[in-house]
């Protein structure tokens, strides 16, 4: 008798690796053991008898015996992810599976500046999206860093009303806008009272003769967040009732004078000071609350002068206005 050895196909099955063509070899050979097979992402191990990848195939002493399909074993890469903080605090590092995503680090530091995201570039062009970008390299990110807009400078807080306050100051260049926030002791807890894209603004609904206290910053919108610049120094005022406006005072008689001025929002009542000279003494004449007031019994031919204030009550405490400029007049 004389035999033949039977021939088999070895099937290379690569589990998405590159493409390996099937041997044929021969009943009791070994086999020829082929180029290894490539994946994006993975490194090959070798080829195993079992799909469930536990007797690798020995290319040295396994031997064919029947049709055979032979599953690829891969493991998978493991890259690193940097971040380069450009100046900032340090972030550590990750190591990452390939095509996994990257875990999003606390934001780093930097004095002077607001973190921007972590970008692709050191020019910071391209953002990396952490929830759907995946690491398929060693990778670098980069932070962005924003300069905090410049803080206002020389604020002023003015009483302007009986229950309101002026806080103005210098505006910043390319800032988008002002927050002022508001307490009532210079080192107490400060609270956002309102935004404004002007250099100043007018605080309402205060009570009068209570001390408030301000310190305004700059933001500036990157997209549709805000950066902030550091604090203004701290202003303070009272709110007491506005200087009357308007005051004039004109003959009446030959032995009488009168004055007239614009009323005052939530004033009680109005003072009238009286002096000879200009730069004299002035004394108190009347109280009332209308917006004008008769002085009689004045010499005639002679000039008076006169300056008022306003006032309102607050429990059993008169709080007063500024007084008005100065103003002339002459019975005859």
């Amino acid at each position: 008798a004389k035999w033949e050895p039977n021939e088999y196909t070895i099937h290379f099955d690569s589990q998405g690796g590159s493409n390996i063509a099937d041997y044929f070899g021969k009943y009791g050979m070994p086999i020829a053991k082929p180029e290894n097979p490539i994946k994006a992402g993975y490194t090959f191990i070798g080829w195993n008898k079992d799909l469930l990848l536990t007797s690798l195939w020995d290319f040295a002493f396994d031997t064919v015996a029947s049709d055979q399909t032979l599953y690829a074993d891969w493991k998978i890469n493991r890259y690193s992810v940097t971040f380069n903080s450009q100046g900032g605090t340090q972030v550590a590092g990750q190591t990452i599976n390939f095509n996994s995503t990257v875990s999003t680090p606390a934001a780093p530091k930097k004095t002077g500046y607001t973190f921007g995201g972590w970008y692709k570039e050191a020019s910071c062009i391209h953002q990396w999206d952490f929830s759907k970008e995946t690491v398929k390299e060693n990778t670098t990110l980069y932070a962005k860093w924003i300069p905090n807009p410049a803080k206002p400078s020389s604020p002023k807080a003015t009483s302007v009303s009986y229950n309101s306050i002026k806080i103005s100051w210098i505006g910043v260049s390319g800032a988008n806008g002002y927050e002022v926030d508001r307490a009532t002791s210079s080192t107490g807890t400060y609270s956002y009272v309102g935004t404004t894209s002007s250099t100043s603004y007018t605080n309402t609904g205060l009570t009068t003769n209570k001390t408030y206290y301000y310190k305004v910053r700059t933001y500036r919108l990157v997209g549709s967040s805000k950066v902030y610049g550091n604090y203004s120094g701290v202003v303070s005022a009272k709110p007491v009732p506005s200087i009357p406006a308007n005051l004039k005072a004109a003959r009446y008689s030959s032995s009488s004078i009168k004055l007239t001025w614009s009323k005052v929002s939530g004033a009680t009542g109005y003072q009238v000071y009286r002096a000879t000279s200009k730069t004299g003494t002035y004394s108190y004449v009347k109280g009332t609350t209308s917006s004008s007031y008769i002085n009689t019994g004045l010499t005639k031919k002679k000039t008076y002068y006169y300056k008022i204030r306003a006032y309102r009550t607050v429990g059993k405490t008169k709080v007063y206005s500024g007084w008005t400029t100065i103003v002339s007049a002459m019975p005859y």
